[in-house]
This record gives structure tokens, C-alpha cells and sequence, in this order.
């Protein structure tokens, strides 16, 4: 036998050994595997642990007699979320203020005035307060309008996120009042600050 037709022969065993393992293969069983999921909505809700102020009088003696800028009262409250597990570590809070600061007042973005109704003046322009909202980064933006600055607020160092709170400062300010008595705004005044918290 020649070496060629060894290695014709040889061909032939593997093929036939290769062809009857596959036909030696019984199917036993066969099916399909479903695959699906959803993509959970956020739960996250937040609530302020106050909605309203009421900030104790303030004669016109205190603040004619207060400097500049003063501060002449604080009020606190939280923002407190709930089930906010997959918010991330950062949060963004705008803020939109109803009446802009009187005229002259100290950093107008983070500054909001008043209405006035009883006293003589009722000029919020010329207005002897404004408020600035503080929030665990600093001072919050608060802008007149639809459209509110926003500003990022890092919560890595939040270890359980899916139950904690923040705190928010509301501070009452001598305003430049442009030369009018406080006197002249005798009475009462009203102002209103909407936030809204998003996050990635």
C-alpha cells in the first residue's frame, strides 16, 4: 500500500468517526428562556418641613436703626426626601422668587423683596427688607420669572439616602429703602419663594 493511500485511508476513519458521532446524538429536549425587566420609576419625594413663615414684628426703630445689610431675623427649616435611594450624590435646587429686591440691594440674584399693603408706601422698590435662602452649599439663587437659576448640591457624605433631610435658612435683611422711613411702610408685607429639587 502506498503512502498515499494511507493517508486516503486515514481521511476516511476520521470522517467516519466524526459522521458517527453526530448521527450518535439523540436530542432530549429543547425550549426558550423569556428574558425581561423593567426600569423602575423614581419614588423619590421631598417635602419642606415648613410651608410658611410668619417672621415676629419689626418696629421701624429696629430697622432704621439696624445697619445696611443687617441681619434682622432668621427662620429654619428642612427639606426632608424620602425613599431617594437612587438619587446619586448630587441634587439640583432652583429657586424662583415673586418679587425682586428693592433697588440698591446687595447680590440681586440671591435676594427677593416683598409686597407691601396697609402703610402709607407700598413701593417694593424702595422697601426697607429683602430675604436671601440659604442652603447646605451656601446661598440659593432666586430669580423673578419662569425660568430659575438652579445650583448643584453634593450629597455624597449622605449615607442612608433613603431617608434624610436638609437644612434651608431664611434671612430677613435691611434693604437700602432709597431714603424712605421705614415708618412709611407701616403695616404688613408678604413674599414667596418656589423651589423644585431634580436630580441626573
Amino acid at each position: 500500500m502506498s503512502f498515499k493511500n494511507k493517508l486516503s485511508l486515514a481521511a476516511l476513519c476520521a470522517a467516519a468517526m466524526v459522521s458517527g458521532s453526530a448521527v450518535a446524538a439523540t436530542e432530549v429536549g429543547k425550549g426558550t428562556i423569556a428574558v425581561a425587566g423593567t426600569i423602575g420609576a423614581a419614588t423619590c419625594s421631598v417635602t419642606a418641613s415648613k410651608s410658611s413663615l410668619t417672621i415676629p414684628k419689626l418696629t421701624p426703630t429696629q430697622i432704621s436703626g439696624a445697619t445696611l445689610n443687617a441681619e434682622l431675623n432668621k427662620q429654619e427649616l428642612t427639606l426632608d426626601f424620602k425613599d431617594c435611594a437612587a438619587v446619586g450624590d448630587t441634587l439640583n435646587i432652583a429657586m424662583v422668587r415673586d418679587v425682586a429686591p428693592p433697588t440698591g440691594t446687595a447680590a440681586q440674584a440671591y435676594s427677593a423683596g416683598f409686597t407691601y399693603t396697609g402703610g402709607t408706601s407700598t413701593d417694593s422698590t424702595k422697601a426697607p427688607l429683602y430675604y436671601k435662602v440659604k442652603g447646605p452649599s451656601g446661598l440659593l439663587p432666586l430669580t423673578t420669572g419662569v425660568t430659575a437659576s438652579s445650583m448643584d448640591i453634593d450629597i455624597s457624605s449622605v449615607t442612608d439616602k433613603d431617608s434624610f433631610s436638609l437644612p434651608v435658612e431664611l434671612t430677613i435683611h435691611k434693604a437700602p429703602a432709597s431714603g424712605t422711613h421705614p415708618s412709611l411702610f407701616a403695616g404688613s408685607y408678604a413674599g414667596n419663594v418656589a423651589w423644585t429639587i431634580e436630580y441626573p
